[in-house]
């Protein structure tokens, strides 16, 4: 039976499509010290998903780049609901010396960040900073709009039919895995004047 993974990207002899998440939330973090940001935390999804393991990579590797340590206390592990994230998030925003700008690892630890700081009375982005990795439909309706990497969720789709159509076609072809871009959305959570 043919299989091809989507999202997920793991070291199997499997089709795989998923989107490039290491330089893309690299170019978040650095976007972020970018405003000046030095302290600068992530809420990262699931502890284990390789989308989880990629974008903490890059979040590293974009503090880096851009001159920044990383505080291993700023990264604190979402998990894989709303609530999750938002419990992630303000173990991060409550404390005396949180950071003043995050970068939400996927979509559920934006909607629970976007709650917790809500909860904790914080405003965005003059109190802290945002960006986010998955864009969403209404990015651009809260206020103030979310900057975040877009996910190319349509050519995910289209690719992974023509890998199974490709398996179908010719069953004994090598693997193919293939880590699509994603694209910037420059909004106003950041601090950016869109």
């Amino acid at each position: 039976m043919p299989v091809v993974l989507v999202d997920r990207l793991l070291p199997l002899e499997l089709d795989q499509i998923g989107a490039e998440g290491r330089d893309s939330t690299a170019q978040l973090a650095a976007h972020l010290a970018g405003h000046g940001h030095t302290r600068i935390g992530l809420v990262s999804g699931q502890e284990g998903l390789s989308t989880t393991v990629e974008r903490i990579e890059g979040f590293r590797a974009g503090l880096q780049r851009s001159g920044l340590e990383v505080d291993d206390s700023l990264i604190v592990a979402g998990g894989g609901t709303v609530e999750d994230g938002e419990d992630a998030a303000r173990r991060l925003l409550d404390r005396p010396d949180r950071p003043t700008g995050v970068v939400l690892g996927n979509n559920l630890m934006t909607i629970g960040s976007l709650r917790a700081i809500r909860g904790l009375g914080l405003r965005i982005p003059d109190d802290v900073a945002i960006v986010a990795f998955d864009d969403f439909e209404w990015a651009d309706l809260v206020e103030p709009q979310l900057t975040a990497m877009a996910q190319p969720a349509q050519e995910m789709g289209e690719q992974a039919f023509e890998l199974v159509s490709d398996r179908l076609a010719d069953p004994g072809r090598p693997v193919r895995r293939v880590q699509l871009a994603t694209s910037f959305r420059r909004r106003n959570s950041c601090g950016c004047v869109a």
